[in-house]
């Protein structure tokens, strides 16, 4: 692992960590209001966009680099004779 994957790895946790702070249900993104009739989020005065598609993007990325090696490792096992 590279010191770029520790710091992709790192902005990944920062953006679960922050959207759960925001919204530990996963709720109040979905819903403009709670189950009771009240506005969800109302301490969320923000949201940079550009910034959360930039780092959507590069955990796209990984996720999608992940999938594609973890393909090439089930396929390789599929043509492994014991």
């Amino acid at each position: 692992m590279t010191d770029e994957d520790d710091a992709e790895y790192s902005a990944m946790d920062e953006l679960i960590s922050q959207l759960h702070e925001a919204d530990p249900r996963s709720f109040a993104f979905r819903y403009p209001t709670n189950m009771k009739g009240e506005i969800s989020l109302t301490d969320l005065t923000h949201v940079n966009v550009r910034h959360l598609s930039e780092v959507m993007d590069s955990i796209f990325l990984m996720l999608d680099g992940a999938h594609a090696k973890l393909g090439e490792m089930d396929q390789h096992d599929q043509n492994t004779e014991w």
